[in-house]
């Protein structure tokens, strides 16, 4: 499988999101929000209607409730 179709997402209780490549377990992101994340992430292409470079979007829970992280293939290291 091509690196782009390895990637997953897990959450930290410091309201930090890291991507890592499955098969090699290297970083390729580290997004940072408002509020503490508990509960599973969900991850969804891009809605029709989006802006031309989200390639993905990332939803999770925080106390202050849902947020949404659009994310560009700049976001995601190789």
């Amino acid at each position: 499988a091509s690196s782009a179709n390895r990637i997953a997402f897990t959450a930290t209780r410091s309201g930090v999101i890291e991507a890592f490549d499955v098969a090699h377990y290297n970083n390729r992101g580290r997004y940072v929000t408002k509020g503490n994340l508990y509960g599973p992430l969900r991850v969804t292409a891009p809605l029709p209607g989006e802006p031309a470079g989200v390639i993905l979007k990332l939803y999770g829970l925080t106390n202050d409730g849902l947020i949404v992280i659009d994310l560009q293939a700049a976001d995601i290291k190789p």
